[in-house]
């Protein structure tokens, strides 16, 4: 038997051929195995098309049940409740084994996982090589037992309690490279590349730069264009989605990534997330040239007061110019989102022309309702007046949505993601999300 299973839980819908290799918990696996640890590793992605109700805590108990003594689970927000439901289940057939919960979505919900869910020992904090190798060398005795590693919330007498994490890891050329080894690389849609972690800005929406200490640190050029030639060599994939939230938030760095793709004569395409007030011709000329083909922005609104308010640092009229300027190098997908709790109706209406903009521009367009995000500014402001949100209960759990209801009423500490901010006009302003075709 393994000493941890490393379980990555998520589920698009459509299968692993959608999917993104899970770059994440590769690269904790990596850190395991190099500190000597036997690690299983699981994705659900490979094999959710299987079940008759991928959705079901059922189905992913009978995922998860049969792993190691310690089973860590990443998962994605929306899942975060059926997983911990499945693992009340799996902790009552197997009493000894400790679960540790990781990412964002747990990190944001510690508190409630660890109160309402007795089946969960450990939530780890911050960046999984550090504080899951930490806890093993804990629970192992390596480090000893009197003092519990940082980045671990635990209980202490039946309370939940946090050590902060550490400083994250100063030098992420240190890291190995995701275990790829350990999933079959081309049964995925998508390789995803990270070549940097966390956020410098302070969007009141976004949970991302909180979690990362509103801090951003890289990788080196030539540690990133190793790894995707070792992709390109050793597993043929000639496509890439970077990762990063704002890759092109260092320009320097980022025209020498382009510079470099072009010296090793690598021929790929690749995508990234960009920023509206980081962009300009040459950077965008230069990224086209090393074969980046399509681009990603995050406008989130087409009403320039909601813009200032939610601390974008551009206008609709920037984003717009910035926008028909990328199209003349790549493709182009945008997000937009609406029921902001002082979002109006001519807000809203402002934004409906965003997208109607874009569209005509040959953009893709995403248009999501507001997700309240644990550890946003915009949550801590407003989180004492969530409501239940029943269309995004039934857009992800279909025919279970009822039943699924129950548990979420229940336990909204760790349900979140299926809760609205009250937004003036609600009904009207989904009826025209819908005649859009955009029912997210």
């Amino acid at each position: 038997m393994a000493d941890i299973t490393i379980a990555n839980v998520f589920y698009s819908g459509d299968g692993a051929r959608s999917g993104y290799v899970p770059v994440g918990p590769l690269y904790v696996t990596a850190a395991l195995e190099r500190e000597g640890y036997d690690v299983e590793f699981r994705d659900y992605q490979l094999v959710a098309g299987d079940y008759a109700d991928p959705m079901d805590p059922r189905t992913m108990e009978a995922f998860l049940g049969e792993s190691a003594g310690v089973l860590g689970i990443g998962c994605a927000s929306e899942l975060l409740l059926p997983v911990l439901t499945a693992v009340n289940r799996i902790k009552r057939r197997f009493p000894q084994k400790n679960v540790v919960m990781g990412g964002i979505g747990s990190a944001g919900a510690a508190g409630d996982i660890l109160r309402d869910f007795p089946s969960v020992d450990y939530v780890a904090l911050g960046e999984g090589e550090r504080s899951i190798v930490q806890l093993m060398e804990y629970l192992d005795g390596r480090a000893g037992r009197n003092r519990m590693p940082s980045g671990i919330a635990y209980r202490r007498s039946g309370v939940p309690v946090a050590a902060p994490p550490d400083a994250y890891v100063p030098e992420l050329d240190s890291l190995p490279f995701p275990a790829y080894r350990r999933v079959e690389v081309g049964a995925y849609g998508h390789a995803g590349i990270y070549t940097a972690r966390g956020c410098p800005y302070h969007c009141t929406f976004c949970d991302v730069a909180p979690f990362w200490g509103q801090a951003c640190h890289s990788r080196s050029v030539e540690n990133v264009v190793d790894e995707i030639q070792l992709l390109v060599e050793r597993y043929q994939r000639t496509t890439f989605d970077i990762m990063d939230d704002i890759f092109v938030l260092d320009r320097t760095r980022a025209l020498s990534f382009c510079r470099e793709i072009r010296r090793r004569k690598l021929e790929i395409e690749w995508a990234c997330c960009g920023r509206i007030d980081l962009m300009d011709e040459e950077m965008m000329a230069e990224m086209a040239d090393s074969g980046c083909s399509w681009i990603f922005y995050g406008i989130e609104s087409g009403a320039g007061n909601i813009l200032k308010i939610i601390r974008k640092g551009f206008t609709n009229y920037r984003a717009r110019g910035v926008v028909l300027l990328s199209r003349k190098y790549f493709s182009v997908v945008t997000s937009l989102m609406w029921g902001f709790p002082f979002e109006s109706l001519e807000d809203f209406a402002s934004t409906v022309r965003m997208v109607e903009f874009l569209r005509d521009n040959g953009c893709a367009v995403d248009l999501y309702l507001l997700a309240p995000l644990p550890l946003s500014a915009l949550f801590r402001e407003y989180a004492h007046n969530l409501e239940f949100a029943p269309e995004t209960c039934r857009r992800v759990f279909g025919v279970r949505a009822p039943q699924m209801k129950r548990l979420i009423l229940r336990y909204p500490g760790v349900s979140r993601w299926y809760y609205r901010y009250p937004t003036p006009h609600f009904e009207a302003k989904l009826d025209i999300v819908r005649r859009l075709e955009i029912d997210r």
